[in-house]
């Protein structure tokens, strides 16, 4: 992943660094689902949902640190030196900078052993063995061996595993209890809820920007603005908006999505998973419904703001949820599957944004509505155990 970021500073052609883009986006987006797996794997059944939401503070951490890096290196933005007949800009620099998390996790992960628990149920025993092992030299300075271990077997894996011949049947038979009793369900119900979190969270944060972007000193609600812009912008030429405003907009909004984070970690002290759910996507669909009324500047950023981050800052929440419910050795596929599907429904959400949202923009501004209200009528339905 890292390789392609420094190939993308070497590189002077658009389409290439387009290309490279996508498959990094894709690379990254895979990572961080297995990384909600692994994390869950070291956690107590009671810590889980505390634990994986600490961890996705780094997704909020890192919608604030972006912009503030493009902020501070905005006065920047002229050819800084040339190398290898290379322009060396601002945005070159930012990304070699963007790249420094990414490098330590690479190191943190070079040392981090596989799941024991995971290894049991796939039937590695002696790879378990020696997982459990390690740690155990690591805190007690001696092996398991000094006190009569000396191998590990969980009875109650699958007697089938070894059977796998390939990698499509490895694939077919870690997906298909999925879509089987008794976990259809339950999957399906996590899966739909998580497609409408992505779905909402998505397509208006990135509506957030052009939101804020249209707003005068005129009092109008959110389509009306919309509207307004649509036939102003036949008639003059749309002046770019400040870059600077950008970046403090996003700062912004990802300190609200920390904000909803923080919320929902103090609230899984007093209260269950489902109850949260419920409450969060409650109060985005008043945010959103209240979008429709709301004509000053300031009620409608924060209700916007809102109306994403609650949805978004349940992400965590659920996906822990999924993997309460489902076996071990099928829990990454599980994951993997459920945020397939949500991919899918934002490629659909920016699709319905940028086709329907200016001509039919009450019509499809509510149905985003419609949607965060069926997520809360769905996280009800969620075992309440």
């Amino acid at each position: 992943m890292h390789g392609s970021i420094i190939v993308d500073d070497f590189n002077i052609y658009a389409y290439f660094l387009f290309i490279r883009t996508v498959e990094i986006h894709d690379r990254v987006s895979g990572a961080s689902c297995n990384n909600i797996t692994y994390m869950s794997e070291y956690t107590k059944a009671k810590y889980r949902a505390s634990i994986i939401n600490f961890m996705c503070y780094a997704f909020a951490v890192s919608a604030i640190y972006l912009p503030l890096v493009a902020y501070m290196l905005t006065p920047m933005d002229r050819v800084l030196f040339t190398m290898y007949k290379l322009n060396w800009q601002a945005w070159r620099l930012s990304m070699l900078i963007n790249m420094t998390p990414g490098i330590l996790a690479i190191i943190f992960f070079s040392t981090l052993p596989e799941s024991a628990k995971f290894l049991l149920s796939i039937g590695q025993d002696e790879r378990a063995y020696q997982t459990i092992n390690r740690l155990y030299k690591s805190k007690r300075k001696q092996d398991l061996t000094s006190v009569g271990i000396t191998g590990v077997t969980d009875p109650n894996s699958p007697s089938n595993l070894e059977d796998n011949r390939n990698c499509c049947v490895k694939i077919w038979r870690g997906t298909a209890p999925l879509f089987r009793q008794p976990l259809v369900g339950n999957f399906l119900i996590c899966t739909t809820i998580l497609c409408g979190f992505l779905f909402v969270g998505s397509a208006i944060s990135l509506w957030f920007m052009e939101l804020r972007q249209l707003m005068g000193s005129r009092r109008m609600t959110v389509c009306d603005m919309l509207q307004n812009n649509a036939t102003s912008i036949v008639k003059a030429e749309r002046i770019c908006p400040s870059k600077t405003s950008n970046f403090i907009d996003s700062v912004v909004l990802g300190a609200t999505f920390l904000g909803c984070s923080i919320a929902v970690s103090l609230f899984l002290l007093c209260m269950r998973h489902f109850q949260i759910l419920f409450m969060f996507t409650t109060l985005a669909t008043i945010c959103g419904l209240s979008l429709n009324m709301l004509v000053d500047t300031v009620p409608i950023l924060v209700a916007t703001a809102l109306f994403t981050t609650l949805c978004t800052s349940c992400i965590p929440l659920i996906s822990s949820v999924l993997l309460d419910l489902m076996p071990t050795h099928i829990r990454g596929m599980a994951i993997s599957m459920g945020f397939l599907f949500a991919r899918i429904s934002v490629i659909l959400a920016n699709i319905l944004m940028g086709f329907c949202m200016v001509p039919y923009c009450l019509l499809t501004f509510n149905l985003f509505v419609l949607i965060t209200l069926v997520v809360a009528i769905l996280s009800c339905t969620l075992p309440k155990s």
